[in-house]
Parts: structure tokens; C-alpha cells; sequence
């Protein structure tokens, strides 16, 4: 049996992963919109993609911890795993909700799909900003963990 001890300790962690999730999201779409020269850098996110955080965040956990490879080498399996956890999650969000909560369309505006992209759920060409992520992910993944416990104390 589980205990409660433990049932925390992973709800924390996906609650971490997901806050987490948001923050980077809203710096990635802030820096797209300053490259596009819109100086009010409009960012955006929602809701459901804290739970695709939270729970992608602790299952790549689960893969950064199986590996023992080099950070560099680690990142490409991790890359994979960011790759089919966005692409299953935005499936099971059209079976649920009947649309996935992002889309890589060609503009905002438009909504035909960006020609990279695979049935707008995923898109290739972000392979080397997942690669980097997956990096900067086994760097942060241990201090959030010392600041989950460091929190958890107060």
C-alpha cells in the first residue's frame, strides 16, 4: 500500500512540474512575440497544459533517473519522450474535449496546419528546442527536488 507520505511527495511533484510547465511556456511565446517585434510581448498558455506539464515533467523524471548516459546523449531519448507525451496528450484531449489545447497552425489566425506539423498536435521542427529543454530539465530536475523537500519543511 501506498502511503499518504508518498502520494504527497508525488502530487507536489506534479504540481512543481506543471508551475514549471506554464512559466517556461510564457517565456518561450514572450521571446516569439519580441522576435516578431511586438515590444508588449504578449505570452500565452492555459490551464489543462499544468496537468501535460505536471505529468510529463515527473515521467520524464522517471527516464532521467532509468538512464545513467551522458547529459548530451541522455537529451535524445528524453527529446522522443517530450515529443510522444505532447502527441498523446493532445490525442487524448481531441478523444475528451473534442479539440487539443494548442495548435500549430500556420498563424494564429489560420487553421491550416503548419507543414511540419503532424496532425497539429506535435511539430518537428522543435526538435531543437525540446532537445535543449530536455538538457535544462536533468539540470533543474534535482534542485526542484531540494526545493520541494526545502518547502515542505516550513
Amino acid at each position: 500500500m501506498i502511503s499518504w507520505q508518498v502520494v504527497i511527495e508525488i502530487l507536489q511533484r506534479l504540481a512543481a512540474w506543471g508551475l514549471l510547465g506554464i512559466l517556461t511556456e510564457h517565456f518561450f511565446t514572450g521571446f516569439k512575440a519580441l522576435s516578431q517585434g511586438r515590444w508588449d510581448a504578449p505570452t500565452k498558455s492555459n490551464l489543462p497544459v499544468f496537468f501535460v506539464y505536471g505529468i510529463g515533467g515527473t515521467l520524464l523524471e522517471l527516464l532521467d533517473w532509468s538512464l545513467s548516459w551522458h547529459i548530451l546523449l541522455k537529451a535524445v531519448p528524453m527529446t522522443i519522450a517530450i515529443f510522444a507525451i505532447e502527441f498523446l496528450f493532445g490525442l487524448l484531449s481531441i478523444q475528451l474535449y473534442g479539440r487539443c489545447f494548442w495548435k500549430y497552425t500556420k498563424s494564429d489566425s489560420s487553421e491550416e496546419i503548419h507543414r511540419f506539423s503532424i496532425m497539429g498536435l506535435i511539430r518537428l521542427d522543435y526538435v531543437q528546442y525540446w532537445y535543449i529543454l530536455s538538457v535544462f530539465f536533468m539540470y533543474i530536475s534535482p534542485r526542484l527536488k531540494l526545493t520541494i523537500n526545502a518547502i515542505s519543511r516550513l
